[in-house]
């Protein structure tokens, strides 16, 4: 007898069957079948394994730790966030960041109802954060997720993401986890979106996964895992679409103006209309523009001054970052000009002066056409963690199992005879018991062929049948299986949870030819996580 452990998600029992045929007179045809026993060698080992690879599984670059250091600094209170503010589910806080974030805990704001909402599930409804305008030192738009864990024991950790990065050819999409020991990001991969298509990622982390779990000292407190997808925002002037804006946010005109032609003549919406500054005076009328989401540079202030034809006026980028955008133009009725200014943050910036004509000082109006990118930075329609904890599995064998199954076999042909341990209708003597952690279990059970003897007769395997039971011990079905060289021919348990008992009953024939004789074959049982093929 012996028992084995196949390497790798899998328990064996190998078992070694023995009958002994014994004919206590001459042959007549009244063979005595002594004894025929199976042996199940129970092991309660545990026999512990790693959670396979996925098969999307993607692989760190260097080029994600490049790009993902371009920001400087340090952060060191460990990036922990209060579970106590916020919407959504208490197993993931979501926020965002115009810029790659220093820790989980630098972000700008966090997720509203309705984006937790678009994240729930695959369904088109997407969570965008589009932050960046593409001009800035670091022009990338983050977004942060923080995962509440109550998992005691961690082995490797797995994201699920759905989404889009921004889709212009080599800028890249970066995920990352935070690494609560060295206090940084820890790339994972990164991909290059070329369209806008979502793609779905399986990033998986299999080792040193400790170090990603941040483990409170206080026990009322959840582990948390946090996740960062950063994309790197396309701008080259021209990528957007133009979006007017006639009236601006605020305006408003000094001391300086005729009464008629008055100032509000310059922000009436009517390019037929002007202003003009009083004799000897120069007269400023200031507007206020707060900036549309996705503006980016290539902004147009269109103007309309005594030249008499509407001018697109370009900003410089000083002036198009101040928030919100400042302007104003002055009637200067002692140099006879009209001027045009931007506020860049420190000065005003002049980018028009006009001073020919007969009336150069008119001012008519103004209006600003917005660049608006169309370009929606990251964008998530589904994000899920999976933690991966150890997980074990064994079988324990009720004693008579243990001990062998046998028959006493006096009268030939025996049809389907009962095995000793079998106990009639009452309860039976064979069990196993199925002691897992972290996960189901399926159960299999195969014979390695007939029961031979070293002489060459033989009991066919299909003589050998079972019946089995999850819950009533008596075993009271009448469905006998053959066993078979076959483990999908034998599924004995199926997803069966931990602390379930198979109850078995074993049955045998012979024919009245059957030759005296010490038969034997090998019985395998095998173990192995719910949902794995059949060995």
């Amino acid at each position: 007898m012996n028992n084995t452990l196949i390497p790798t998600l899998i328990i064996l029992i190998l078992a070694f069957s023995a009958a002994n045929i014994n004919n206590e007179k001459q042959i007549t045809g009244n063979q005595i079948l002594e004894k025929i026993t199976q042996v199940f060698k129970p092991s309660k080992q545990l026999q512990t394994f790693p959670t396979p690879s996925k098969n999307q599984q993607i692989t760190k670059t260097s080029k994600t730790l490049q790009v993902l250091s371009v920001q400087p600094g340090t952060f060191k209170d460990g990036g922990i966030l209060p579970l106590s503010v916020g919407y959504g589910a208490i197993n993931l806080r979501a926020y965002e960041k115009l810029g790659i974030p220093l820790s989980p805990s630098d972000y700008d704001s966090e997720a509203t109802s309705e984006e937790y909402v678009a994240l729930n599930s695959s369904d088109d409804m997407r969570w965008i954060t589009s932050l960046a305008k593409g001009t800035e030192q670091f022009p990338f738009d983050s977004q942060i997720y923080i995962f509440n864990i109550t998992d005691s024991i961690i082995e490797n950790l797995t994201i699920f993401w759905e989404g889009q990065g921004d889709p212009k050819p080599a800028y890249f999409t970066f995920f990352a986890l935070w690494n609560y020991s060295n206090e940084s990001f820890y790339p994972l991969s990164y991909v290059d979106f070329t369209s806008e298509v979502d793609q779905v990622l399986e990033l998986s982390l299999l080792d040193g996964a400790e170090d990603f779990v941040y483990a409170p000292t206080n026990t009322t407190e959840e582990k948390q895992v946090a996740f960062l997808v950063t994309t790197r925002k396309f701008y080259d002037g021209i990528f957007g679409v133009s979006q007017l804006q006639e009236a601006a946010t605020s305006s408003g005109c000094d001391n300086n103006w005729k009464p008629n032609p008055p100032c509000t003549n310059t922000f009436d919406s009517n390019y037929n209309t002007f202003g003009l500054a009083n004799n000897n005076l120069i007269a400023n009328v200031y507007f206020n523009y707060t900036k549309p989401t996705n503006a980016v540079l290539g902004t147009k202030w269109q103007i309309k001054d005594g030249q008499e034809l509407k001018i697109n006026l370009t900003l410089p980028q000083t002036c198009f970052n101040h928030e919100p955008l400042q302007l104003y133009a002055s009637s200067d009725a002692i140099s006879k000009s009209s001027n045009w200014f931007c506020w860049n943050g420190a000065a005003w910036s002049n980018v028009r002066t006009y001073s020919l004509g007969t009336r150069p000082q008119r001012i008519f109006e103004e209006a600003i056409y917005w660049n608006v990118s169309t370009s929606k930075g990251v964008k998530t329609d589904f994000i899920q963690l999976e933690v991966g904890t150890p997980k074990s599995i064994a079988i324990l064998f009720s004693q008579n199992l243990t001990s062998g199954i046998s028959w006493n076999i006096e009268n030939l042909p025996a049809v389907n005879q009962p095995a000793n341990g079998n106990n009639g209708t009452g309860v039976t003597e064979y069990s196993a018991s199925i002691d897992s952690s972290g996960t189901n279990v399926d159960v299999y059970i195969k014979a390695n062929g007939d029961l031979i003897t070293g002489t060459g007769p033989s009991i066919p395997l299909a003589n050998e049948q079972f019946s089995i039971d999850l819950l009533d011990s008596t075993v009271p079905t009448n469905i006998k299986m053959p066993l078979t060289t076959t483990y999908s021919d034998n599924k004995i348990g199926n997803n069966i949870p931990d602390g379930t008992t198979i109850y078995l009953k074993f049955f045998l024939s012979a024919p009245g030819s059957q030759s005296p004789g010490e038969y034997s074959n090998n019985v395998e049982i095998v173990a192995l996580p719910a949902g794995s093929p059949a060995p």
